[in-house]
């Protein structure tokens, strides 16, 4: 197992990774284990501080927090409210786009080829938004946001994910978080139809799935309620949901290697009650077993076994984030599951590269 002190794994592409810390960014090649620097990043006050222990680097999320291949010369990343494109090979900006709602997406998503949807990278909007008002998926052309689809009012709280489905050529849409967002939307032609396949309970809020050939692979994520690795198939068109395993907590990130799935739970704490109260809350949701994140693999037959597991420390969960596993944005073909723990008492920000 090689560890990469301090530097968060964003993109994985080929044998090489993107990292990041506050000071810039860094590409890894997994062959040679070779580091270099691509990018320096300005300092501020902020990132000044941040860089003073991890803690404060959590508390004052000055991070990118993810990032996606556009090309081979330009990486889209959010960071600061922020999406900005950045040429690798020349250092430069390409252009930078300012959020309308919320700090960041919870995921970007690259069409490259499908037959019913315009190339390009997409997202959907993830933001507080307990009053339910309309959310957009938006795609981004020339430096803009363009919307492609608009939940309406009173239907979702936010999106967590856009999931290309190749066998089904459409998008899986899985929002959040109450009531009736809670749902799973399929949408097909170019977004031009967007209808809600299951909804309205806990067991279909979801941020990670994957199209399989036995269905839709997903799991909840629920601080509320116990949490599940679940299919969603169609059946004499009807969908039917199976629970196909517990996991100990909710799962906000994944990733697949190879034919095997990669699912890893968070530690999250109820964000309930008076701010003084939320703020410094640091006992874990019902919907957590143990008081760790873990990362759980699902292979081609369906079977489940725990792979990774690091106990959450005991800093302020809201204040100081949640306790999570990030994986990097990317397709994995190598033999290797790499991974960051943010939040948790082992390898704070440090990028795992585990042999499989």
């Amino acid at each position: 197992m090689k560890i990469i002190n301090g530097l968060k794994s964003l993109i994985i592409n080929k044998n090489e990774l993107v990292l990041s810390n506050l000071h810039g960014l860094y590409i890894y090649d997994l062959i040679t284990e070779s580091l270099k620097k691509i990018y320096n990043f300005k300092y501020t006050l902020r990132s000044i501080i941040s860089c003073l222990s991890r803690p404060l680097r959590r508390l004052l999320r000055e991070d990118i927090s993810l990032a996606i291949l556009e090309d081979n010369e330009n990486i889209l990343y959010v960071k600061n409210k922020k999406i900005t494109s950045l040429n690798i090979l020349s250092s430069t900006i390409n252009y930078e786009i300012k959020l309308p709602r919320g700090s960041r997406p919870l995921n970007l998503l690259k069409i490259e080829s499908n037959e019913n949807f315009d190339k390009g990278i997409y997202f959907g909007e993830y933001f507080s938004n307990p009053e339910k008002n309309k959310v957009d998926v938006f795609k981004i052309e020339n430096g803009n946001l363009n919307s492609v689809f608009t939940f309406k009012e009173n239907t979702i709280n936010h999106i967590h994910n856009l999931v290309v489905d190749h066998n089904n050529n459409c998008i899986w849409i899985l929002t959040g978080d109450f009531g009736s967002g809670a749902a799973i939307y399929q949408a097909t032609d170019n977004f031009k139809t967007v209808k809600k396949i299951v909804g309205g309970l806990q067991k279909f809020r979801s941020c990670v799935a994957f199209p399989t050939n036995k269905g839709l692979l997903y799991a909840t994520d629920s601080q509320f309620e116990p949490n599940n690795i679940r299919i969603l198939h169609e059946q004499n068109n009807n969908w039917i949901d199976n629970n196909i395993n517990k996991i100990n907590g909710p799962c906000i990130y994944g990733t697949s290697v190879s034919d095997k799935f990669y699912f890893s739970t968070s530690v999250e704490a109820i964000n309930t009650g008076n701010l003084f109260s939320k703020l410094v809350r640091n006992k874990r949701g019902p919907g957590i077993i143990k008081n760790q994140s873990e990362i759980v693999c699902v292979n081609s037959e369906g079977n489940i076994s725990t792979v990774y597991e690091n106990k959450k420390d005991k800093l302020p969960y809201i204040l100081f984030q949640f306790g999570n596993i990030l994986f990097p944005n990317g397709t994995n073909n190598t033999n290797k599951l790499v991974f960051t723990p943010i939040a948790l008492k082992s390898n704070d920000f440090d990028t795992i590269i585990m042999d499989l």
